[in-house]
């Protein structure tokens, strides 16, 4: 090999070292780049954790049986499966008798706030609508509530049903055992003003042809004629109505009406003539003539309604939270406590006619 060749294969030699040493740099280089994680991992966001709906859960379990129809009025029993009720409250009723809750007036007086105290060593609940009798005018509460044991006094939101009286006729708060009509719980529910419950008063004492002097709606429900009628719708249906139930899903002359179901079929058995009274007022001064009596599967359907509609809470200031559930023609709302209904009432947010359904 002559000493031109031996010159090019050593310049070839060197060419080929740089270009690796090169690379070799380049990737060098390229490491010392990389960025280096000096913090804490990133960690995703969870998704936020559905709100728990004991209204749908306790809806869910319940089967609507047939119904029974009385001049004008339809009641479907609803039972339930599998759901262990909470606490097994006492009522207003037994609780007054055992003169473990006080009811007073706030201060010199005030519309819209009574003050309630359990001082028994029991749980107590109060549903809206009940009439509340004495002080300067009769009242009814807005919302339920579940008054815990040895409670101290608790503030609660109300309606006057009295509306001619601001005298005091006593201390504090008694019970006659009436409740207001479905239509008045309904503006309660949906906080309506307080001019606008007068204004259901006034009509539905027009109505049954019994004025009040003072616009006292109790006073309305104790008169003779209405208090029969009632008598003889509470005679009907307690006559048929199976033991073991926790609610009814109620119709007036064929169109649904309401609901009212209870965490357990004790709390309800107790309060379910309140509850007819409640439905029973307002087909007493309609016409009762309907085309046909709504199916049970209507009525099934009607309560389901309930399992697709929108779910939120709020604050009580008993024990427990106020669940509402809006949406789909209907609108509920129930009190809970550890996650298990005391009651829930439900009402049509808009006019529902029964579907028909073959028997």
């Amino acid at each position: 090999m002559g000493w031109k060749a031996v010159t090019y294969a050593v310049v070839c030699a060197a060419l080929a070292l740089g270009l690796v040493a090169q690379a070799a740099e380049l990737k060098s280089d390229h490491k010392k780049e990389e960025p280096t994680q000096t913090g804490p991992p990133i960690v995703l966001p969870r998704p936020p954790r559905p709100v728990r709906n004991p209204i749908a859960d306790l809806v869910g379990r319940c089967q609507v049986l047939e119904g029974h129809h009385y001049r004008g009025l339809t009641v479907f029993p609803v039972q339930v499966r599998g759901y262990a009720p909470g606490v097994n409250p006492l009522t207003l009723d037994e609780a007054l008798a055992r003169n473990a809750v006080s009811i007073t007036e706030k201060g010199a007086g005030q519309v819209p706030v009574l003050v309630l105290e359990n001082r028994g060593g029991q749980y107590v609940f109060v549903m809206a609508g009940e009439i509340l009798v004495g002080g300067k005018q009769n009242r009814i509460l807005r919302e339920d509530v579940l008054l815990p044991p040895h409670s101290g006094l608790i503030e609660l939101p109300a309606y006057c049903v009295e509306e001619g009286r601001w005298t005091k006729r006593s201390n504090g708060f008694q019970s006659d055992g009436n409740v207001a009509s479905s239509d008045i719980r309904l503006k309660a529910q949906n906080a309506a003003p307080q001019a606008s419950v007068w204004s259901g008063v006034r009509e539905t004492s027009k109505a049954l042809r019994q004025e009040s002097r003072s616009g006292d709606f109790n006073d309305v429900l104790k008169r003779g004629e209405v208090s029969r009628e009632l008598g003889a719708y509470r005679e009907e249906f307690c006559r048929v109505m199976p033991r073991r139930v926790v609610g009814m899903v109620v119709a007036q002359n064929g169109r649904f009406v309401g609901v009212d179901l209870f965490g357990g079929t004790s709390l309800f058995f107790r309060l379910r003539v309140k509850v007819l009274d409640s439905y029973s007022v307002g087909v007493l001064y309609r016409d009762r003539r309907i085309p046909a009596v709504p199916a049970r599967g209507a009525a099934q359907q009607f309560l389901n309604r309930v399992l697709s509609a929108s779910y939120r809470t709020q604050g009580t200031p008993g024990a427990g939270v106020i669940g509402r559930a809006v949406g789909n023609g209907v609108d509920a709302k129930g009190l809970v406590f550890g996650d298990r209904v005391i009651h829930m009432s439900m009402f049509p947010a808009v006019t529902i006619l029964p579907v028909p359904i073959p028997r």
